[in-house]
């Protein structure tokens, strides 16, 4: 993402995102934007994204080093090294595959579960208003999607 090194803590690697173009390239920065809209994670309200309700669950479920760029800085930074041959991939993919654990270890999955029985309750909703009307609106069908996009079971 260009521009992101203001919400870098770390001041090395705010400097290397300052002097590059930022996290990713355009073509994954604009698959990955598709894609957090297609999962439901983001709405587009006139010329502006915003977060949906799923998404802001999302962020605040997930432990804070995976919420700040900080992390996906460094791994960029890492994998800037390899392409230089200054670093190895085995040596990145081993790190990175240690970290893993720990940060599944710290996923608030109450809060997720939270949001499936939240939405389980808003479907039986929507299903008495169903055979009443006889249709779906586009959000429900949106916040569907999302749930079964997202593999919430």
């Amino acid at each position: 993402m260009t521009g992101i090194a203001r919400f870098v803590q770390d001041k090395e690697l705010k400097k290397i995102l300052r002097e590059t173009d930022g996290l990713g390239t355009e073509a994954t920065r604009a698959g990955i934007i598709e894609l957090l809209f297609k999962r439901g994670f983001l709405t587009k309200k006139g010329r502006n994204i915003h977060s949906t309700e799923a998404g802001r669950i999302l962020i605040s479920a997930l432990p804070d080093i995976a919420t700040q760029p900080d992390m996906t800085a460094h791994w960029e930074a890492q994998l800037t090294d390899i392409s230089q041959k200054q670093a190895s991939y085995q040596q990145f993919m081993f790190t990175l595959n240690q970290m893993l654990p720990d940060l599944v270890r710290f996923v608030d999955f109450h809060c997720i579960t939270s949001f499936k029985s939240d939405f389980k309750r808003f479907k039986h909703h929507q299903q008495r208003n169903e055979k009443k009307s006889g249709q779906k609106n586009r959000k429900d069908l949106n916040a569907e999607k999302l749930i079964k996009l997202n593999t919430i079971k």
